[in-house]
């Protein structure tokens, strides 16, 4: 029986996690959601929770891989729903009307891709920042400006564009959507419906990352090597600054002038 929508898990040692994103894909209301869920070999207890919920997943199964595309890949042979979502063990659907609101936006306007705004948390669940612009294709020649966790994907996509390149690390799921073309349809849902898991997002990994997007930009035929460098230094410059002010907004005498100053405000003032 096939379903709506197919979200695919991949695990790698998260069971202190995983959970909560298999509760909350199970919480979800309207279509029918199914679970795809690959683990990479985990020794922490991940395969414990996994077998826990065996019982309500379409498909799950362990085993070495090449890394998080490797997985996706290995869980798009066992999709069945028209759409299909990819999250990482760390997320979590925010509500339990996050995929039908997306589905239904995608349904209504015929589109190929369903983004939204997620939130970025740390590992005690604090909000840092949020993501996710509307889909452009101007801007998606710049940087991956849509949030890519918990977006809706055409199951057919996959069937006309082929799988994810599992010989990148990191920034797969943009190398996917820039294959799409400008020709690709996309609805934006205007709210924040899912939480991504931070704590691998250090600055190593996300300059990491930008050396990876550069990459992929170089040999698309639409942007070429000198604007794919000249968007790689203008992120890392963006990159600097706001990991700058965010280490600046967590520095303890920042903190406390901020409260002395506030406290010293007269009542009614600005």
């Amino acid at each position: 029986m096939s379903a709506d929508v197919s979200v695919v898990v991949a695990v790698l040692d998260n069971a202190s996690t995983l959970q909560r994103c298999l509760d909350s894909i199970r919480s979800q209301e309207g279509p029918s959601v199914e679970a795809v869920v690959i683990d990479g070999g985990s020794t922490d207890g991940s395969l414990e929770v996994v077998r826990a919920n065996a019982h309500w997943l379409s498909h799950w199964e362990t085993g070495a891989d090449r890394g998080i595309y490797s997985a996706w890949n290995k869980a798009l042979q066992h999709v069945s729903g028209r759409w299909v979502a990819f999250l990482g063990a760390d997320d979590y659907y925010l509500d339990g009307g996050a995929v039908r609101d997306l589905a239904e936006l995608g349904d209504g306007e015929d589109s190929d891709l369903v983004c939204g705004r997620i939130w970025y948390v740390d590992r005690r669940g604090q909000r840092q920042f949020t993501h996710g612009q509307p889909w452009s294709w101007e801007r998606m020649k710049r940087k991956h400006s849509v949030a890519h966790t918990g977006m809706l994907h055409r199951s057919e996509l996959f069937r006309r564009f082929g799988s994810f390149d599992e010989d990148l690390r990191i920034a797969g799921d943009y190398e996917f959507l820039m294959r799409l073309g400008p020709s690709a349809s996309a609805s934006f849902l205007d709210r924040v419906y899912l939480a991504m898991g931070n704590e691998g997002v250090s600055s190593s990994h996300a300059l990491d990352t930008l050396r990876e997007v550069r990459r992929i930009q170089s040999r698309h035929p639409d942007i070429g090597p000198a604007a794919a460098w000249a968007n790689f230094l203008r992120e890392v410059a963006v990159h600097g600054y706001w990991q700058g002010r965010r280490a600046l907004d967590r520095n303890p005498l920042v903190c406390a002038l901020k409260s002395a100053r506030r406290n010293a405000r007269p009542a009614g003032g600005r």
